[in-house]
């Protein structure tokens, strides 16, 4: 009888330190894949018929402008959205990313990226209207 309890004993201790795998159900919450510390990004390119978004967004809201004004510049195209919620971006975000769709509208195969301090445009301008300089919602004007 000793012997028995003795082994019951060390088994029920061995369980015991034995790591355990934390259990999952239906409410467990996933944790978030961005961090308040990842700088702000977004990116935009139109090739072959598909425009792609991608990147850092500020709200659901914002996720909707976006494919707005994808389907009203970019009206022929197909809309492959990437987007990441980063929740903690500067306040001209929103305008900004929103803005730049519509300043590519006449640029074939426009690639652009933008991060909270700066912007990279690249693109063909076709013809001498579309190169003429314009102002773009969002846009500060130049100054000395």
């Amino acid at each position: 009888m000793r012997t028995a309890v003795a082994a019951a004993l060390l088994l029920i201790g061995i369980a015991w330190s034995l790591p355990m795998q934390p259990g999952h159900d239906g409410r467990a919450t996933v944790a978030a894949r961005y961090l308040a510390t990842v700088p702000a990004f977004f990116s935009i390119s139109s090739t072959r018929g598909t425009l792609t978004l991608s990147g850092h967004t500020v709200s659901g809201a914002h996720e909707h402008r976006l494919r707005e004004a994808a389907a009203r510049y970019f009206p022929e195209s197909k809309l492959e959205a990437e987007f990441r919620p980063l929740g903690v971006a500067p306040d001209w975000w929103g305008d900004a990313t929103t803005a730049l769709l519509e300043a590519l509208d006449g640029i074939d195969a426009p690639r652009v990226s933008i991060r909270d301090d700066s912007v990279d445009v690249r693109g063909i301008v076709s013809n001498r209207s579309s190169s003429e300089p314009r102002r773009c919602p969002g846009r500060r004007p130049n100054r000395p």
